[in-house]
């Protein structure tokens, strides 16, 4: 990211993210480097802050505020910002906090992008876009309001015994385990994460299972719900009934 101040100030976002799986686990780093120079010499300012988490390879942002330079804002799974030139960062945002909330920005940030004229700031993320008004410190995300962000991987419906539907379950990539009632407009997240194709026992149409995107860190993943995505096995952490 370089600043709009002075193209001498560019700040550059470096790591490796941590992957944890079937496959074992790799430490992971992640560094804001900062140049005064236009690039001829760098200082390392953040320090032991793994900001991009497991995200390195996938999602790595950067933003520099337009006017103050000493302002930089980073993401990968959660956003982080600083207001000493990539030195003391601090967490700004939780993907697992409640959607409703102020810190609450969807997971793999993609892109942040100031506004040069007003100092607003936009994230761009596997769940739609976000904005702040404060350099990260709060996120709203009514910009998502009319925008069709879950690309549904597959799913089941349970139907009462007149066949009528009760509901139908959908995994949605990016945007976890969805569910969507008889009567209601609007999908009800019941897990989150990736979600992958969802299944309903025929038997009860109480009992879920859900799948969870097989990729070289994760082997096969198998959740279940016995009471239609209230809770899981497992509770919070969903428990793998394969593993």
């Amino acid at each position: 990211g370089m600043s709009n101040v002075s193209s001498d100030i560019i700040y550059l976002s470096t790591g490796s993210g941590a992957q944890t799986g079937y496959t074992g686990s790799v430490a992971g780093f992640s560094v804001i480097s900062l140049s005064t120079d236009a690039g001829s010499t760098w200082t390392t300012m953040s320090q032991n802050d793994n900001f991009l988490g497991t995200q390195a390879d996938y999602a790595n942002a950067l933003a520099v505020n337009p006017t103050k330079p000493s302002i930089v804002v980073v993401g990968g799974l959660n956003i982080y910002s600083s207001t000493a030139s990539g030195a003391n960062l601090g967490r700004r945002t939780n993907w697992t906090d409640a959607d409703n909330s102020p810190t609450f920005s969807h997971a793999d940030i993609h892109v942040l992008k100031y506004n040069p004229y007003n100092s607003q700031l936009f994230a761009l993320t596997d769940g739609g876009v976000f904005h702040s008004e404060n350099n990260g410190s709060s996120w709203q995300q009514d910009m998502n309001a009319n925008l069709g962000t879950m690309l549904v991987v597959g799913g089941d419906m349970a139907a009462d015994g007149k066949g009528e539907p009760v509901y139908f379950a959908a995994g949605a990539q990016d945007n976890g385990d969805n569910k969507l009632s008889s009567g209601d407009t609007a999908y009800k997240m019941i897990a989150g994460g990736d979600g992958g194709t969802m299944f309903v026992s025929p038997e009860d149409g109480q009992t879920i299972y859900a799948t969870y995107p097989t990729t070289p860190n994760y082997g096969p993943t198998l959740y279940c719900s016995r009471n239609a995505g209230d809770d899981w096995a497992g509770g919070a952490q969903q428990y793998n009934i394969l593993a």
